[in-house]
């Protein structure tokens, strides 16, 4: 890494010895300035040299990194295939029930506006859930099991909040009361947005937002905190009416977790949030490393073979939750042999995914 250094270092000892050649009375002044002169032109007109070679040579550089990436993902497609064709099944089976609910759904007549509102929400809820499931397989499919665990943190966050504002469905006045303080929340949230927005306008030149939107943002706060009260700006306080038990302490999601009664998945969620945040735990805590590798010397560019069975399992499970769920707002002989068929196919999701596993710490222990 210091290749440019050097030679900046050999232009001004080339510059001193022309100096001392010419035999000339030093003149300190103009020497320094033209080295401090050198100096400063140099990252300019080397990197300009080094940009063009780089954009010269990316063509083969793509093909190389390609080559390379379909070589690797045809091994470790050969080796997980069994997993990922559970998994993708669940996702298209999820996915296929939702657009025959969410048709049945249009299809409809004289549905009350509070319903539509309650189930629009919760069709949206489900529909990310499934663009989350297919996220999680493109970057298991390329053997990048913490960036699959983090894609699946979002996914659990959708399956909790969906059953929290299912919890009471069949009492459309209160869902739809908490539906209205969670989209409420949003604006909110949007406003806050707004202001972190404004400090960063002038440094990344960014379009200003006018006096009369910045207003309008603003009596939109108003009107929501006179209707919920100040409170209602805090994390979480759209689900007030839920916990009247804990009235005066703060709501974590955790709360939410406790409720909906998925919170035995809360130890794989905090574990999730190591790889989205840069914790010092995070870098030295990886899933795609095995355990004889020492993880604080260990140094992974790219993606891994091991360590896909965990974030595949929580992601059929979580897919699986939120589409049980949806299928039982209306339970009846249908819905729930889709619930069950749902839950025997992450059961053999799970084994499957576990036995690979297995069977690759097997392998790196024998040859340990």
């Amino acid at each position: 890494m210091d290749t440019y250094q050097k030679m900046l270092d050999e232009a001004i000892m080339k510059i001193l010895k022309e100096e001392a050649e010419a035999g000339k009375e030093l003149d300190k002044e103009k020497l320094n300035k033209r080295i401090i002169d050198l100096t400063k032109e140099a990252p300019s007109s080397i990197s300009k040299h080094v940009y063009e070679s780089l954009k010269a040579d990316m063509a083969r550089m793509y093909s190389e990194e390609e080559d390379i990436a379909n070589e690797f993902k045809s091994r470790l497609h050969q080796r997980w295939y069994e997993g990922f064709l559970i998994l993708q099944g669940i996702i298209k089976v999820c996915e296929e029930i939702s657009i025959d609910l969410l048709d049945k759904h249009y299809e409809k007549e004289h549905v009350d506006e509070k319903s539509k509102l309650i189930l629009s929400v919760l069709f949206k809820l489900h529909s990310k859930s499934i663009q989350a499931g297919k996220e999680v397989l493109v970057l298991l499919k390329s053997g990048y099991s913490d960036g699959a665990m983090a894609r699946w943190r979002s996914l659990h966050e959708l399956n909790v909040i969906f059953k929290t504002l299912s919890y009471k469905f069949k009492d459309i006045e209160f869902t739809h009361d908490l539906v209205s303080r969670f989209l409420d929340y949003s604006e909110i949230e949007r406003i806050k947005e707004i202001y972190t927005y404004k400090k960063a306008t002038n440094v990344l030149n960014l379009n200003p937002i006018s006096q009369e939107e910045e207003k309008e943002y603003k009596a939109k706060k108003e009107s929501i905190l006179k209707k919920y009260g100040k409170e209602f700006e805090k994390p979480n306080n759209w689900a007030r009416p839920l916990f009247s038990n804990i009235n005066n302490k703060p709501l974590y999601f955790s709360d939410f977790e406790k409720l909906v009664g998925i919170d035995r998945l809360t130890p794989y969620y905090k574990q999730a949030n190591y790889q989205i945040h840069a914790s010092p735990k995070g870098i030295f805590q990886s899933l795609s490393m095995v355990s004889t590798v020492n993880q604080q010397s260990f140094y992974l560019f790219g993606g891994s073979n091991y360590g896909l069975s965990l974030p595949g399992q929580l992601t059929g499970i979580s897919l699986s939750q939120i589409t049980t769920s949806l299928v039982l707002l209306e339970p009846n002989l249908d819905s729930l042999v889709i619930a069950t068929t749902l839950q025997k196919t992450v059961d053999e999701c799970i084994s499957t995914l576990n036995e690979i596993q297995e069977q690759l710490t097997r392998e790196e222990n024998e040859n340990f």
